[in-house]
């Protein structure tokens, strides 16, 4: 238990690191300097909470599937195995409940990178044109009419950023994001 919790801190600490240069906090810059440091604020960032809920519960649910499905393929070679038996109901009791809490952090988390960085949103949904009612696109070309407003400002009429709102050299690595996001939600984490 101490190595879980102990393991699920360590990754909420480099998670949180990325949440502030995400949405950086904790300091003013002005004048070419940095005042008023203040790295408990830095930690409070606005996206900590909704990416590291999101990152714990997707390492919960990829650890604990996958020591159940471990421990299931060992019970298929040895139906008798009381560890196997026990190590898959542990898997099981950790890994089902984060994997069905995934999505919901998902929405929590996406709906953050939505009103606090629609550049980012919008490459990874490669959604080029600033549009009221924005329809999410699955594979080549599949449009569900306002699904994407809906999915992140629960709204189905609310305008989405599109990447034309920025200049072409503030775009990040448009398919890299999107493909990657598209992966990641694919894989359900």
């Amino acid at each position: 238990m101490l190595v879980a919790l102990s393991g699920a801190a360590s990754g909420i600490f480099v998670v949180i690191a990325n949440a502030w240069m995400n949405t950086p906090t904790g300091f003013t810059f002005a004048n070419g300097a940095f005042t008023g440091i203040d790295p408990i604020a830095a930690m409070r960032t606005p996206a900590a909470l909704p990416q590291t809920l999101h990152m714990t519960l997707a390492a919960y649910a990829a650890t604990g599937l996958g020591v159940a499905g471990i421990h299931a393929f060992l019970l298929l070679k040895n139906r008798t195995s009381a560890f196997n038996r026990a190590a898959l109901t542990i898997g099981l009791l950790v890994g089902a409940p984060a994997a069905v809490l995934q999505p919901i952090s998902g929405d929590i988390a996406a709906r953050s990178v939505a009103r606090r960085q629609p550049v980012k949103l919008a490459a990874m949904e490669e959604l080029y044109e600033t549009r009221a009612g924005a329809p999410l696109t699955l594979g080549p070309g599949i449009e569900i009419p306002y699904a994407l407003s809906l999915l992140a400002f629960h709204d189905p009429h609310a305008v989405v950023q599109g990447l034309n709102a920025v200049p072409r050299a503030e775009w990040p690595n448009v398919p890299l994001v999107h493909w990657s996001f598209d992966i990641m939600v694919s894989l359900g984490t």
